[in-house]
């Protein structure tokens, strides 16, 4: 009787060491691990100048390596129009990260960020919106990079929108 309550316990041990065994090897081998969500690098306003009509958009928060919100999010597409336009004399420039941009900003209605395959895409709805083909989305270093100064609006304060970054592929939610 020792001899069987020893194969069994032995026998028991086997099976849960094979059990462990088969387990792990699905855990390595048959299972996947959950999918990396892509992400898209997001700026809100930081405030506007109500004296001569400028506004400061900026990170605050934004991951411009990375991106920080899920491209499958709907959100406006932050537009901006080069025009070299001089500083206003009221527009305070704090530091190399808070620069006067010469450009007027304006948003497009929510899109989410993988509805654009391109840059060429993302400024393509920046050019429907406002009606003028030198529209195109607004880039980190529009300014000098992190924040910029523009002419224009961006709706409400709290509210993010989409952002282009010429250097970083892995934090936009569209190719170049």
């Amino acid at each position: 009787m020792v001899k069987r309550e020893g194969l069994l316990t032995s026998t028991l041990a086997v099976a849960a060491a094979a059990g462990v065994i088969a387990v792990a090897a699905m855990a390595s081998n048959g299972a996947t691990a959950a999918p990396k969500v892509k992400k898209g690098m997001t700026w809100l306003k930081g405030g506007s100048n109500a004296i001569n009509g400028t506004v400061t958009v900026g990170c605050s928060g934004c991951d411009a390596y990375n991106g920080d919100t899920p491209c499958t999010t709907k959100l406006p597409v932050l537009c901006f129009l080069p025009l070299k336009a001089p500083k206003p004399t009221s527009t305070k420039v704090t530091g190399n990260y808070d620069q006067w941009s010469g450009g007027v900003v304006g948003t497009t209605p929510p899109y989410a960020g993988n509805t654009f395959a391109t840059r060429a895409d993302a400024n393509k709805a920046c050019v429907q919106e406002f009606i003028d083909p030198k529209w195109r989305v607004a880039e980190h270093h529009d300014g000098w990079g992190w924040n910029f100064q523009a002419y224009g609006n961006v709706g409400t304060q709290f509210k993010r929108f989409w952002v282009d970054i010429n250097d970083q592929p892995n934090a936009t939610c569209w190719a170049p």
